[in-house]
């Protein structure tokens, strides 16, 4: 559950509104790259990219009157080290109006040099409304809800951000399939047995590594995960996609 008010170990925050000419930021960290320095990489995305804007209060329905209390602090772009190199990134929830609202989350990573241009992208026009974003030792958290336990976190893995960790338990759906490589065309080693009344999932499994991106998103699952799933009998390991409904626990 989140803290009112918490702040989770960042650099720097900022409450930031994006217009058609203008861009404010207020910064509170001495050491954090300057406001200026900031919007000159958004800014510089957003010229290439002219569908998304940075998230501002107008997009989070019900909830501006949540911000404008202070009930809730308002985060649409964070600055902290989000992926435990030692150098401040750029965390910023996006947002795409047409053909209907969509949002996103990308992170511009920091080096000794500045910022990367081209970011990570966590999140990519997700229907569900995302109304902050946190971020800790090698997290990122797109907030979705207030008080809840909805809010997926995204792990650094090294390489990419990713919203499953090597350990966690997934739960199967009915007729997901367990494949011998990440590949579609190859062997099925397991099929999860469909759900008698209401049951929602029918298996569970053990996310061991991670596999290859897919070529095109699918909704937001960008990659193969290697799992081994548990069974009475053994066990079977193999590549799944994404036939899965949550994690345990969430």
């Amino acid at each position: 559950m989140l803290q009112r008010q918490s702040a989770l170990a960042v650099l720097a925050s900022f409450a930031l509104t994006y217009g058609p000419t203008t861009l404010t930021m207020s910064a509170s960290a001495a050491d954090a790259p300057t406001p200026a320095t900031v919007s000159k990489v958004l800014t510089g995305f957003l010229r290439k990219h002219s569908a998304y804007r940075v998230l501002s209060l107008d997009d989070v329905g019900a909830f501006r009157d949540t911000f404008e209390s202070k009930a809730f602090e308002f985060r649409p772009v964070v600055v902290a080290d989000s992926n435990g190199d030692g150098e401040p990134d750029i965390v910023a929830v996006l947002v795409k109006t047409r053909p209907a609202k969509l949002y996103s989350i990308v992170c511009f990573h920091g080096t000794t040099r500045g910022f990367n241009s081209k970011p990570i992208w966590l999140v990519e026009d997700s229907t569900t409304p995302i109304l902050s974003v946190d971020v800790a030792a090698r997290t990122i958290t797109p907030i979705t809800c207030y008080e809840c336990d909805a809010n997926a976190v995204f792990h650094w893995t090294g390489r990419d951000y990713d919203f499953l960790a090597k350990g966690d338990t997934i739960l199967l759906l009915p007729g997901a399939k367990v494949f011998a490589s990440p590949d579609r065309a190859s062997k099925i080693v397991f099929r999860a047995a469909r759900a008698e009344g209401n049951e929602p999932y029918t298996a569970t499994a053990e996310v061991l590594d991670y596999g290859p991106h897919f070529a095109k998103r699918i909704g937001p699952y960008k990659r193969w995960y290697m799992v081994r799933v548990m069974l009475p009998r053994g066990s079977r390991t193999g590549y799944i996609g994404t036939e899965f409904s949550k994690l345990l626990g969430q």
